[in-house]
């Protein structure tokens, strides 16, 4: 399925952007102090747009991966080329001194090389696509967890917090270093979870009106106030770009952003703000830094170079948006033109096609009437053939007559011998039966025969036993009685 293109968060990334070059390039920091920290939701935000646009469908993971490699090593080699002339201009060599903190930092914490604490050198802006880079990869290494996004965000906000601006509170320190400032753990993941978060609610939050939402930025941006108050009168600011204050601010205008009415996805402004941010983020870095390389050689006196400073940022800006706007205003005539060319050429086809058909039809009605007349044809033809078909037919019939009556004259005298056959097997069936039925008796006669001769043994037996029994008792009386006899004689 095509995504539909939304041009209006396209408008909040030039937005974005164009406040981030004013943040990190702007009027003098006596002057600035004031409203500076209140511009840190740019880039808060511009992660938003990217995990909302990004993180929706894991199986596009692999080309976001891909597309952030490639941009990261562009502009890595890009940067690190323009730093070796910056140190070759301004130390006399062409590589910085760099140690394994350094590298550490970079690795770990996103951090750019300075050259001797020069306040802004070329490469600084490359944290952004750095961190964005990481963030992705964790969420593909981490896909299963898409339903912890709401904790996982609120556990990286916590996070970012205390070792920010907070990090006075909880006596922050990680390898000497007092807070941490954007990278992808702090910046980068949390916001982009917070996209996609978006991206699944944006029908529901879609459905409030805009003024809630404006009014959901005014409450940010007074909560953000609050606590840049707060922590300057309790001495405890450290860092102000990870305030809570933020969080509503991004969510009130992504919003915003996707329920502004987009114009046609190729007019002019629609292309501009396509191209615009990405050109602006790739160019502005090392453009602002020659432009202020170029004020240092140029005013001598500090309160010149501080003036042309705080010009560097509108200068970068339209420097930028004169040859996008340029190749904007062609990319989308040339676009027009296609689209153009493709209609026109879409009209001829449907033209050829309207008369191939008329065509077709011609033709077919032709080759209907040429089929009707073959179709009569064969008709005349199958009814001569019908006609001769019931002639043989009948011939045949008057043959075939005597060879039935024949064979079936043998059907009947072999039915008739059948049924003769079929009364003498049934007879002997009977007969059968009734000899299975009398040899049945005498073996019942039999047995029953059986045990009556077997009573009759066992009643004699029982007989004689009991003749014995009585004979023998006799016996033993007569001995007993001789006995009692012979015993006074004896004594």
């Amino acid at each position: 399925m095509q995504k539909k293109y939304l041009t209006g968060l396209d408008f909040l990334r030039v937005f974005c952007m164009g406040l981030y070059v004013i943040l990190c390039y702007s009027l003098p920091l006596y002057f600035a102090e004031s409203y500076k920290p209140l511009l840190g939701f740019s880039a808060g935000t511009l992660f938003c747009i990217y995990g909302f646009c990004s993180l929706q469908d894991e199986t596009n993971l692999a080309e976001r991966i891909r597309r952030c490699l490639v941009a990261f090593s562009i502009c890595f080699a890009g940067y690190a080329v323009l730093l070796m002339l910056f140190c070759r201009v301004l130390y006399g060599t062409f590589f910085p001194a760099l140690d394994a903190r350094a590298l550490l930092n970079f690795a770990v914490l996103n951090y750019w090389p300075t050259l001797n604490g020069w306040p802004g050198i070329v490469g600084q802006s490359i944290w952004l696509l750095q961190a964005a880079l990481y963030s992705v990869l964790l969420c593909a290494l981490f896909r299963r967890c898409r339903k912890w996004d709401w904790l996982i965000c609120i556990i990286l906000f916590v996070f970012s917090f205390y070792s920010g601006d907070g990090a006075a509170l909880c006596h922050f320190n990680l390898l000497g270093n007092e807070y941490i400032p954007g990278n992808f753990l702090t910046r980068a993941l949390p916001y982009m979870l917070l996209g996609r978060i978006i991206w699944r609610k944006q029908q529901k939050l879609c459905a409030f009106h805009p003024l809630i939402w404006v009014g959901v930025v005014i409450v940010g941006f007074v909560l953000a106030m609050a606590e840049l108050y707060l922590f300057a009168r309790w001495e405890i600011m450290i860092y102000s770009g990870h305030l809570l204050g933020f969080i509503p601010v991004t969510v009130g205008l992504c919003v915003l952003a996707l329920q502004l009415p987009s114009p046609r996805e190729h007019s002019n402004i629609a292309v501009f703000v396509k191209y615009y941010y990405r050109w602006l983020y790739y160019a502005f870095n090392p453009l602002a830094e020659l432009l202020s390389l170029f004020g240092l050689f140029i005013y001598k006196t500090y309160a010149q170079y501080a003036l042309f400073y705080s010009v560097i940022s509108v200068l970068v800006l339209i420097t930028v948006a004169i040859p996008v706007a340029i190749l904007s205003v062609c990319k989308a005539a040339k676009t027009r033109l296609c689209l153009a060319q493709d209609r026109v050429s879409d009209t001829v086809e449907e033209n050829e096609l309207d008369a191939l058909e008329a065509l077709l039809e011609q033709n077919d009605k032709e080759a209907l009437q040429v089929q009707q007349q073959k179709l009569q044809q064969a008709a005349a033809r199958m009814k001569i053939t019908n006609s001769s078909m019931e002639i043989t037919d009948s011939q045949a019939s008057l043959g075939w007559i005597g060879e039935f009556n024949k064979r079936k004259e043998e059907q009947d005298a072999q039915a008739a011998v059948l049924g003769m056959n079929s009364e003498r097997f049934s007879e002997m069936e009977e007969k059968y039966s009734e000899q299975v039925e009398l040899r049945k008796t005498v073996a019942d006669l039999r047995a029953a025969a059986v045990e009556t001769v077997k009573e009759q043994t066992d009643r004699t037996r029982t007989a004689a036993s009991l003749g014995k029994r009585n004979a023998v008792v006799q016996n033993d009386e007569v001995l007993i009685s001789l006995l009692e006899d012979d015993g006074p004689k004896q004594k």
